[in-house]
This record gives structure tokens, C-alpha cells and sequence, in this order.
């Protein structure tokens, strides 16, 4: 533990990062991931005198989820670290016009990220967080032994760390852009295939058969004649006319059904003026009639609803059948006008008759 700590005291670096003119810089980020963690580490490469620098600028590291995830989602994730770590040191550096250049040893992601599929919603979400922050060209394929984010993704000893892999970036970034790896691979397409997003197929079968409603007659003579009879009962079997059939029946804001009346150009409410179709043998229409009669003895149920409409209604709406008692409000009945026209009354007293019944 001691050389190690030693160790750890005598490592030096440079603050300077960049030499020359800004047009020989290039910015290079490396990416990778472990069953254990990913990570991305970002490299300046400059030129000055016919020398070539290459420094150390920033790196960064995430521990994996604690969900079982697989490496080549790892990998990816490494990828939205590395875009994302990049846009920074852009960023703060000022390094906009400087060419950028992102590496990884993870053929699955790559082509995940360059290809035009449709992914699954965690593929495809992480693809447009990289995409939006760097272009798919940008991205090139590296054999895992030059990748230096290997480091940071496994870890690594004090004295592996000392050494100038990790610091100065991998020896082909000090050669010339030509001798640089081509991003030449063979990915495993089974691994790609099964992030797309998954399509549900239905396959229909029509399984056409023989009618058999011939074979049930002996004769061609006796087929003539029971489809004669199935023609001339065919008007039996029509649909019944429309029930609201007669009625100006409009659509509302509101989206219901409002039957328009005779009086519209009265200055009342739309809701008078326009009142809503209901059912007339509907068990719910039935309800509504008997809750405004018991609530408003029927004076509220007459201002809110057209009186042609629900002559029929309230006809079909009575109560089951009650004692009368003392204090109930009746109709009135009057031969020469209709039920809605019937004035109300108070029961004062009641009389039985002879059989015990009231009245």
C-alpha cells in the first residue's frame, strides 16, 4: 500500500491541453462499458511545429444499474455519456468549430445509433439524446485493446494509471488522420434485431365454404318455390320507421341531441327553446320525469322541457301506484284538457267508502 500511495503523490500532468492554431485541433471522445460500469473520456489533439499533442481534457463515469441491464444497453448508455460530456467541455471551452470525433468498441450501439430503424422505446430514446447532440457521422468503430475509456469502465491499478495511455490518449492519435482504425466491423445482426420495436402481425384466414342450403331440397321445382316465399316475406322483415322520425332533431355545443321546437324565435332559454331528446321508453327517462315531479311537483319540470314532447313521457312516467294521505299534492282531472294541462291540488281529507277504500 505504501509505493502505491507514493505513487499516487508523484503523478504530474500538464494544464495546458492545446497547441498551435485552432484549425489543427480535433476533439476526440472515447466511450465504453463493463458489466459493471460505463464511461467516456475526451482527448484534444493538436498540432504545432510538426508535433503532435495529444492531452487529457475531461472524463467521466457511471456505475451500472442495479437492474440487470444488458452490454450492449450499457454500451449505449456509455454513448449518451460521452455526448453528453462532450456538449459540455464544448461548451465551456468555446470548441465549436473545433471537428469532433466519437469512439467506441461497441458494434451494436454503433449501428444503432447510425442506422434508420424503429427501435424500442429505450433504444430509441437514448438514440435521439445522442443524436441531438452530435451527428451520426461523427461516430467510428475502435478495437476494444486502443480503447482508452477501457480504463475507467474496469478500473485499474495506481501504476497502470500513472502510465500515458490514460493521460496522453492512444498512441495512433499522435499518426496522421490516414493511419487512423477504419471504422470497419461485423456486428452481430441478431443483437440489433432485437431492440426494433415489435410489430404485431394478424393473419386472417377466410375459409370459404359451399352453401348447403340447396342440398336440403330434392327437386329444383321446390327450390323456386321457397325462395319465392323468402322474397314475398322479405317486407316483413324490414326496420321499423325511425322513432324520432317527424322531429327537427339538432346536434348541440355540447354534443347532445336537442330537438328543435316551434318557438325558437322566443326570448327564452336555449334549454327551453332546444330541449334534449330523450327515449321515451327508457327506464332512465322514466326516472328523470318521476325525480322532477317529486322535487318540483312538477311546476320545474314544465319550464325546462317543451310540453308537446313530454305529453307521452309523463303518461308513461307514473309512480307506482300509492296510498293517498293527507297533505299528498293530486291532479286535478278535467275531461276537456290534456294531462299536462291538469291543475294541482292539496288533499285536505279523505273519505273512505263503504268497501273501506279511499277516495
Amino acid at each position: 500500500m505504501v509505493p502505491r500511495t507514493v505513487l499516487y503523490f508523484q503523478l504530474k500532468f500538464e494544464r495546458r491541453i492545446g497547441y498551435g492554431k485552432r484549425d489543427s485541433w480535433s476533439l476526440h471522445i472515447f466511450c465504453d462499458a463493463s458489466k459493471n460500469a460505463y464511461a467516456t473520456v475526451i482527448f484534444l489533439r493538436s498540432e504545432s511545429s510538426g508535433q503532435v499533442y495529444v492531452k487529457f481534457v475531461a472524463a467521466k463515469s457511471c456505475i451500472s444499474p442495479l437492474k440487470k441491464v444488458t452490454i450492449p444497453r450499457l454500451e449505449l448508455l456509455a454513448c449518451v455519456l460521452g455526448s453528453r460530456l462532450a456538449k459540455y467541455v464544448v461548451t465551456a471551452l468555446s470548441l465549436k468549430e473545433v471537428p469532433t470525433y466519437y469512439w467506441t468498441d461497441a458494434t451494436v450501439a454503433l449501428c444503432w445509433i447510425q442506422r434508420e430503424e424503429n427501435w424500442g422505446v429505450f433504444v430509441n430514446n437514448r438514440v435521439k439524446d445522442i443524436r441531438s447532440l452530435s451527428k451520426k457521422e461523427y461516430w467510428r468503430h475502435i478495437p476494444g485493446k486502443l480503447n482508452p475509456a477501457d480504463i475507467a469502465s474496469r478500473g485499474c491499478t495506481l501504476q497502470h494509471l500513472s502510465q500515458y495511455g490514460w493521460w496522453e490518449g492512444p498512441e495512433f492519435l499522435k499518426a496522421s488522420p490516414e493511419a487512423w482504425p477504419k471504422s470497419e466491423f461485423s456486428p452481430n445482426e441478431e443483437l440489433i434485431a432485437a431492440e426494433m420495436k415489435k410489430k404485431i402481425i394478424v393473419d386472417l384466414s377466410v375459409k370459404i365454404e359451399r352453401p348447403e342450403r340447396f342440398e336440403r331440397f330434392s327437386s329444383f321445382s321446390k327450390i323456386v318455390r321457397v325462395f319465392c316465399w323468402m322474397i314475398q316475406q322479405e317486407k316483413h322483415f324490414h326496420e321499423k320507421e325511425n322513432s324520432v322520425h317527424g322531429l327537427q332533431v339538432v346536434r348541440g355545443d355540447d354534443d347532445v341531441l336537442r330537438v328543435k321546437t316551434r318557438i325558437i324565435e322566443r326570448d327564452d332559454d336555449l334549454s327551453f327553446l332546444y330541449p334534449i331528446l330523450l327515449p321515451s321508453k327508457h327506464y332512465l327517462t322514466e326516472c328523470l320525469i318521476r325525480e322532477y315531479h317529486l322535487k318540483y311537483c312538477h311546476a320545474e319540470l314544465r319550464s325546462r322541457f317543451r310540453k308537446e314532447y313530454l305529453s307521452q313521457l309523463v303518461q308513461k312516467a307514473k309512480a307506482t301506484c300509492q296510498e293517498l294521505k293527507v297533505g299528498d299534492i293530486v291532479l286535478i282531472e278535467l275531461e276537456n284538457k290534456k294531462r299536462v294541462m291538469w291543475p294541482m291540488g292539496k288533499i285536505e281529507k279523505i273519505y273512505s267508502s263503504r268497501d273501506g277504500a279511499s277516495g
